[in-house]
């Protein structure tokens, strides 16, 4: 029974879901964990340690005046579902906490390296799940011991807590975790008698916003879901980021990039070009391209992204994306130093290199609506017959980059030369060589 009480391995992605949309907010601490060890129950024992690790990781709530029950976790305070029933518990809390640990940035790497077995065995049903006493009967043996059942709230059939002047009606009340907490934070829960809750006891769930730290004021700078996709493999739960970026640190450029300061080349590496929907940023054209950073591609709270002004403004977007963002982003204290020095370089050499970035994607812009729109453009063809990769000769792409750097080259050499040589009015037409003086012939004697 146990094993058929397992949900399924897609109904596991709508819980997680369903516990980010509904924060248990505005509920208050009774059971913190929820249940810690023998002392709070003497069937804790007899269940799995999968089951026992589950429990110990979250927080049992309920609200002060209709006695609903909530979950938080027990490290980050994450609310889980708002409204429980015993079959709810039984069969979702198991796979909705082992996916939360797996992405809770608070708790301890020892739980969450727990978390990844056991949630492997949830999902191979294996038998190392199933305890003396199976979850389900665990918890309707624990909960109405401490004043917890089924009731009504609003027509619906839902988990709630007894007030104190029935839960002492039940008995043997004083050898339940709760009734060894009576007279605490729990007295007269249900009535409008009740004492004034402590604040520091008052849970509320993490703010669904971006933290203001990583916010940016600019205009130009956007926050918006890139619809990554959640990935299990081997037991562990991830956010898979979009592949469709492209980076502006790329190997095809690599002899281009040399004339870089290092600092930008970070900066660079932070980045990638990717294509902007309306469902990302209102009023985008579809194909418009834009850039984003990858550190927080893959952010519950959204990735921080700018819609790229124009072909020629490349080095300008990256600038100005680097000092309003990616400062902020990345924690590291060495890479947010480079950071700021490529910030202090310019766009000397980088405005260069974004002009042949641009010829080696293909981008072109076009005037939609009265605004421009970079664009991925038509993509030249490459000559048939190599063999390797590292054959490919990509100067027909970069072709104009290259000629006007050399057209520079030359024009500043030929400039040099022209210096050097005589104006055209100095100039004169040669001279027949002077005549040899021949002395005159002598009689002949």
């Amino acid at each position: 029974k146990e094993k058929e009480a397992l949900p399924k391995h897609h109904e596991k992605v709508e819980y997680l879901s369903d516990s980010r949309q509904q924060p248990a907010a505005k509920h208050v601490v009774l059971f913190s964990p929820f249940v810690q060890s023998v002392t709070d129950s003497a069937d804790f024992e007899k269940i799995s340690n999968c089951h026992a690790a589950i429990l110990q990781s979250v927080k049992l709530l309920h609200h002060p005046f209709n006695g609903s029950v909530a979950l938080q976790c027990q490290y980050c305070n994450q609310g889980m579902s708002s409204t429980w029933t015993y079959k709810k518990m039984t069969e979702m809390l198991p796979v909705l906490v082992c996916n939360h640990i797996l992405e809770c940035q608070n708790a301890p790497a020892e739980v969450v390296e727990s978390m990844q077995q056991h949630i492997t065995n949830i999902l191979n049903k294996s038998s190392e799940i199933i305890g003396e006493l199976s979850f389900g009967k665990f918890l309707e043996s624990f909960l109405p011991a401490n004043g917890i059942v089924e009731g009504a709230i609003k027509g619906d059939k839902q988990l709630v807590v007894m007030p104190d002047d029935k839960f002492k009606k039940i008995n043997g009340c004083e050898m339940s975790k709760r009734g060894r907490h009576a007279g605490s934070s729990t007295a007269l829960i249900g009535t409008k008698k009740g004492k004034r809750q402590d604040s520091s006891s008052v849970e509320s769930s993490p703010s669904a916003k971006r933290p203001k730290q990583l916010q940016s004021v600019h205009d130009e700078i956007k926050i918006g879901d890139m619809d990554c996709q959640l990935h299990y493999d081997e037991g562990r739960s991830m956010y898979v980021g979009p592949l469709d970026g492209l980076p502006l640190l790329t190997s095809m450029l690599q002899k281009e990039a040399k004339y870089l300061p290092p600092s930008q080349k970070v900066l660079l590496s932070q980045l990638e070009i990717f294509e902007l929907s309306p469902k990302i940023m209102k009023g985008a054209s579809n194909g418009s391209l834009g850039l984003r950073c990858q550190n927080c591609v893959t952010e519950k709270n959204g990735c921080c992204f700018m819609k790229l002004t124009s072909v020629n403004n490349l080095a300008r977007d990256v600038l100005l994306f680097g000092k309003e963002h990616v400062v902020r982003c990345v924690t590291r204290q060495k890479v947010t130093k480079q950071i700021h020095e490529s910030l202090v370089a310019g766009e000397g050499e980088l405005s260069k290199y974004c002009k042949m970035l641009a010829n080696l994607y293909c981008l072109e812009q076009r005037h939609i609506g009265g605004k421009i729109h970079v664009k991925f453009g038509e993509c030249p063809t490459i000559p048939a017959g190599y063999c390797r990769p590292c054959d490919i000769d990509f100067r027909s792409i970069l072709r104009d980059a290259e000629t006007n750097r050399m057209n520079a080259d030359t024009v500043g050499e030929a400039s040099k030369v022209l210096q050097k040589a005589p104006a055209q009015d100095e100039l004169k037409a040669p001279q027949a060589p002077a005549a040899v003086p021949v002395a005159a012939p002598v009689d002949a004697m």
